[in-house]
């Protein structure tokens, strides 16, 4: 069995680049510990969700703005078996709004149903968070690198 799964990130420092090196680590170190993760369906910043956090959005509106993503992500794994791991790399502990952008994507991902009818319910993703932490200038990682 492949895990289906997507990353995301809210941080500012990274490339994309970046981040399908991390997507790949990622998936050789699960395959090193007996866990298959299939190519991710999507590794990217969300688009609404990035911008509101990063612009200062109320909880309102960022929990909206991770509605649509989440939306636009559910599409990507239309017909995927089991449920599917949102990996999402979040900028550093203490950088303010981190710890409430970390709660408010476990609640609206795992639990907000999205509204009653079955055209406005969402599936739910399993998700799982990292902060990245700043540049060590000292050993010369970047945050993503140290992260890995």
């Amino acid at each position: 069995y492949k895990v289906p799964w997507a990353l995301w990130s809210f941080t500012k420092d990274e490339g994309r680049d970046d981040l399908q090196d991390f997507a790949k680590t990622f998936r050789n170190r699960a395959w090193e510990r007996g866990l298959e993760f299939d190519y991710p369906m999507e590794v990217d910043w969300p688009r609404h969700a990035y911008g509101c956090f990063h612009g200062g959005g109320s909880t309102h509106q960022l929990a909206y703005a991770l509605r649509q993503d989440l939306h636009r992500l559910d599409d990507s794994f239309h017909g995927c078996s089991g449920i599917p791991l949102l990996f999402v790399l979040l900028p550093p502990k203490g950088t303010d709004g981190s710890e409430m952008l970390r709660m408010l994507i476990k609640a609206v991902s795992e639990t907000d149903l999205f509204g009653t009818s079955p055209d406005t319910r969402l599936c739910r993703f399993a998700t799982a968070c990292a902060c990245v932490p700043d540049y060590d200038q000292k050993r010369r990682k970047t945050g993503m690198d140290q992260t890995k």
